[in-house]
């Protein structure tokens, strides 16, 4: 009799007790490679960052050296009409 209250006994707890590991096995495995992925893409998406601060910083760079001819132009035009302007009076005086 005590070996067919064994067999009960597996029969009732152990196979529910057996898949529900598996199961939990199944889903620690599969949560596993959701966090991989997770730090892949993540991983993705912080160089991609870096890539446009780069060129963010590039562009930086190239607006300002634009700048700096913009103005050192507009400074040059200056004294170029300041040169026309003084040299028109004396043309005009004469």
């Amino acid at each position: 009799m005590a070996n067919g209250n064994g067999n009960n006994f597996l029969s009732s707890i152990g196979y529910p007790v057996l898949v529900a590991t598996v199961l939990a096995i199944a889903a620690f495995t599969a949560s596993r490679a959701g966090h991989d992925d997770l730090d892949r893409v993540e991983r993705k998406g912080e160089e991609r960052e870096e890539r446009i601060l780069a060129e963010i910083e590039k562009i930086e760079e190239t607006v300002s050296g634009l700048e700096a001819k913009v103005h050192k132009a507009e400074v040059e035009q200056a004294e170029f009409r300041a040169q026309v302007r003084a040299a028109l009076r004396i043309s005009e005086a004469q």
